[in-house]
């Protein structure tokens, strides 16, 4: 069964999509001509050319005959010539396709989250796509002389304007909308942005509309109070909820200068609009900004929170009795337990009994808000029995439903600095000690780059002696060649290394170390203002550490990543990726190379990518790529190539979430298994075939056994009556009972041939092969054929060598030489031969009966041993239903022979039946 079209099945939500589009740019087009500025064809505000244009962005270009119907259908209402109207609806169609072409080709993103997009919009969609519609709608309006020539550039202007306020007032709720709808957001923000709505649209009424007497003089002062409302919306609640509130506010404010209220309505209805023109724009514009830079921050803020989470020493998870359940292997340098030691105890009993009790209450607490735990500092103690000090920031781990599974810690050890600060407050004596003893390097510098004091771990790492140290950094770095981290040389002027009091604080900063005649080390390097005691001038520390065994690490973990790689694209599997907020997808080449495209083609986006799934599949990619509730198993989808061809894929998903678990994107790994799927079904029609033959022939053989039953008893009957009746029987009756026996026998042979077809099928007919000499087969042959051959005046002559001999069931063979050569004599024309030659080659013995009759119809060639057919054009057999030639097939091939038909040069057919000869 072939598969419905897609195409088909969508036009009706086409059909419905181009009415809604068109009926709600006609219905606010004529709403917006209702203060018309200039003439009766412009206004300061044109709320359709922001649906025009979130239309296109939505659904896509083929929503501009809903938008151009729509412009023909407003302008028609206001313009006596068709002509006018046609030209100006061609512009007001152009100019939001332009602005829908230009915001796609640059990768804009409609939920309004960076400050790219909201330039993007302006700059695009609304300053330079409105462009067009200006332009085309005033030249329009001077070419049929609505318009002077004077009056163009003004015209122009506001006409721009109206279609700018409409693309920001109308265009923003709309993909706003779209991309984030605020249903889905957490109850707590809607109830918040519901209460927003309410007071902005108090607000707006009160500025805008009512006649409160304590308000007629302060609505020009308090004009834009809303906007910290709006703001207030905006931060807690979404983009989308901020742009229905800042459309509220803009009907009202519309609304009431339309109706001669509010501080802009004054007795100039230019200047009142041209007010409220430069409200409402500003009003859009600083709230879109405001959204996209606080989304921006906000995810700034996620992804540094992330890289500290992961740039800790140890990292396991246990559950809420504080049992652990998973721990890396890192565990045993830092705590002197190996990893199994470890699982299903407790960590409590391992602290000191008054940090117990602090770090439960912590995890008790952040499982309550669900909000991330701050670092907890505690004492844990070492396998060795000693005490050491751990730093853990814990985190929950949730599964689909939002369940806490586990609380994961990655944690420290901060033994060092906090035995650093003990000293600090004993006395400076402890603190050179402590220094000394520190795994990392420590150098103390004056602010102007000379050496204070350094460790020995320092004078080792840095090598120099530790006793006699180089009188400054910058002396003790000419001597050595510093390094990027990716290798190069990092270059310095040593004047910038003496002012080391007014450097800023730096972390984790991985620089190279190349010493004379040695291998480069590297160094994670950290540095800190510090106040030098009995010095005017602040000072620096810079502590550092060897990494250079795991920069080692490292780079053996790429190396695996890339063999990983090589092991996916040997098995065929691409791999995908969709993030959750911005739905951008990423390909690989064997993602690109799944979906019919070439390598390097651009990615489509996720709409474009579940259009492409076949009608069937669509449900289930959705629910994978939108939903992100990707089944536990693989599951198979078919996808419509560009070609016009399909395929089908087999898809594995796995959803990645955030610390807040929340979905942050879905990754996942796709195979092509067309082949394989081709091959399933095949076996599964082939099978289908099977049963259905197999019922076929057991029908068969049941009716032709019914059959048999009363037709024996006809035959016994008719054959009876003469033998009771004796010389009472007239002639004629004789004749008649002789027909009656004729004929009986005929549908007998007929009833046979069924069943033997039927065993055939079923391939339950015995053949017992032999060793059997071909010339006595050939007399006994002749006096069984000559009745049949006699009634067409016919002869047979026969031609086979007395030393022919071959391997066949002696009974079958002889019924399979029967139908051959009665039905030669059949299609033979009267006193003709049938000739019957024998012959040996090549280990196989071939027996061919000719006849001299009209042969065989080319169309019938391929299908003449099929059951019904027989030799006529599609029609069965004279005399019979065509199951002889069919039933002589099986029959030689259950020998290990073969039987085919072709027909002769000088007229007739020929039937060459083939079995082995016999050895020796």
């Amino acid at each position: 069964m072939e598969n419905p079209d897609p195409a088909a099945s969508g036009r009706p939500r086409l059909l419905l999509r181009w009415l809604v589009v068109a009926t709600a740019y006609y219905a606010t087009g004529r709403l917006g001509l209702a203060v018309p500025y200039v003439g009766t064809h412009i206004t300061l505000i044109w709320p359709p050319t922001g649906i025009a244009l979130a239309a296109l962005l939505l659904w896509g270009p083929r929503m501009w005959p809903a938008v151009f119907a729509g412009a023909l259908a407003v302008n028609l209402g206001i313009s006596a010539s068709a002509a006018l109207a046609a030209g100006i609806a061609c512009g007001n169609t152009a100019g939001p396709a332009l602005g829908a072409w230009l915001l796609r080709r640059g990768g804009f993103d409609p939920a309004f989250e960076r400050r790219a997009d909201v330039l993007r919009y302006v700059a695009l969609g609304v300053l330079l796509a409105m462009l067009v519609n200006a332009s085309n709608g005033v030249i329009q309006l001077w070419l049929h002389g609505l318009l002077p020539a004077s009056a163009l550039s003004r015209a122009w202007f506001y006409w721009w304007c109206g279609d700018a306020v409409g693309a920001l007032v109308c265009g923003v709720p709309l993909l706003a909308l779209s991309a984030r709808p605020p249903w889905r957001r957490m109850p707590g923000e809607m109830v918040e942005g519901t209460i927003g709505l309410l007071l902005l649209g108090w607000t707006g009424w009160a500025l805008f509309m009512s006649d409160l007497p304590w308000l007629r003089d302060l609505t020009l002062p308090l004009v834009f109070l809303p906007f910290l409302g709006l703001i207030w919306v905006a931060l807690r609640s979404g983009v989308a909820i901020a742009a229905l509130g800042g459309l509220l506010l803009s009907a009202f404010a519309a609304v009431g200068t339309a109706l001669g209220r509010g501080p802009f309505a004054v007795p100039d209805t230019h200047q009142s609009l041209l007010m409220l023109w430069t409200y409402i724009a500003t009003l859009a514009v600083a709230k879109l900004m405001l959204v996209a830079l606080t989304a921006e921050l906000a995810a700034s803020e996620a992804r540094l929170r992330m890289i500290g989470n992961g740039l800790r020493d140890l990292v396991f998870q246990h559950d809420r009795e504080g049992r652990y359940m998973v721990v890396l292997d890192t565990c045993e340098p830092l705590l002197g337990y190996r990893a199994d030691e470890l699982l299903g105890r407790v960590r409590y009993q391992f602290m000191h009994p008054e940090d117990a009790d602090r770090c439960r209450a912590a995890v008790e607490a952040m499982i309550e808000t669900r909000l991330p735990s701050p670092p907890v500092e505690y004492r844990y103690r070492h396998a060795d029995g000693r005490w050491i000090w751990l730093q853990g920031l814990s985190t929950l781990v949730t599964d689909a439903a939002g369940s806490v599974v586990a609380i994961q810690v990655t944690a420290r050890d901060v033994s060092a600095r906090k035995a650093t600060e003990a000293a600090l407050m004993r006395s400076e004596a402890v603190n050179r000690g402590v220094v000394d003893a520190l795994h990392e390097g420590v150098l103390v510098l004056h602010g102007d780059g000379a050496i204070v004091s350094a460790n020995p771990r320092a004078a080792e790492l840095l090598g120099f002696d530790a006793d006699a140290p180089p009188p400054d950094i910058a002396e003790l770095l000419n001597q050595r060649e510093l390094l990027h981290a990716d290798g190069r040389p990092r270059e310095f002027a040593p004047g910038t290394l003496q002012g080391f009091g007014r450097f800023p604080a730096f972390n984790r900063r991985v620089v190279g170390l190349r010493l004379p005649g040695a291998a480069p080390i590297w160094l994670d390097v950290n540095g800190e203002p510090i106040p030098l005691a009995g010095e005017s001038e602040s000072g620096y520390v810079l502590s550092f550490a060897d990494i250079t065994g795991q920069r080692e690490h490292q780079h053996a973990i790429e190396r695996m990543a890339s063999r990983l790689a090589l092991a996916s694209a040997a098995a065929g599997l691409g791999l995908w990726s969709v993030d959750a907020a911005s739905g951008r997808v990423e390909w690989d080449e064997r993602v690109r190379e799944q979906h019919g495209l070439a390598a390097g083609a651009p990615v489509p986006d996720l709409d474009d990518w579940l259009a492409r799934f076949q009608l069937e599949s669509a449900p289930l990619a959705r629910r994978l790529l939108v939903e992100r509730r990707p089944p536990r198993e693989p599951v198979v989808l078919r996808l419509r190539l560009p070609d016009g061809g399909s395929a089908e894929i087999e898809f594995s998903a796995h959803v990645e979430r955030d610390a807040e678990g929340e979905p942050a994107r879905v990754v996942g790994f796709s195979r092509d298994v067309t082949q394989r799927e081709l091959a399933t079904r095949l076996r599964h029609e082939r099978d289908l075939a099977y049963r259905e033959m197999r019922t076929r022939n057991e029908f068969l053989a049941r009716m032709s056994h019914e059959l048999r039953t009363p037709l024996n008893a006809v035959l016994g009957f008719a054959q009876l009556i003469p033998v009771q009746e004796g010389d009472e029987l007239t002639p004629r009756a004789r004749r008649n009972l002789g027909h009656i026996v004729e004929a009986g026998h005929h549908q007998l042979r007929l009833i046979n041939d069924l069943l033997e077809l039927a065993r055939t099928a079923r391939e339950e007919f015995a053949v017992e092969n032999t060793e059997l000499a071909l010339a006595p087969l050939m007399l006994r042959l002749r006096p069984l054929v000559e009745a049949a051959l006699a009634e067409r005046s016919n002869r047979l002559v026969i031609d086979c060598p007395e030393a022919l001999r071959l391997r066949g069931d002696e009974q079958r063979l002889m019924q399979v030489l029967l139908n051959l050569v009665t039905n030669a004599g059949k299609f033979s024309p009267h006193g003709s031969a049938v000739e019957l030659k024998c012959e040996q080659a090549d280990g196989k013995v071939s027996i061919a009966v000719c006849d001299r009759g009209p042969g065989i119809p080319p169309d019938a060639l391929d299908r003449i041993f099929e059951p019904f057919v027989g030799r006529g054009a599609g029609a069965p057999s004279e005399g019979g239903m065509g199951l002889g030639l069919s039933l002589s097939r099986a029959l030689a091939t259950a020998m290990g022979g073969s039987l085919v038909a072709a027909n002769r040069p000088e007229g007739g057919a020929r039937f060459t039946l083939t079995l082995p000869a016999a050895m020796g």
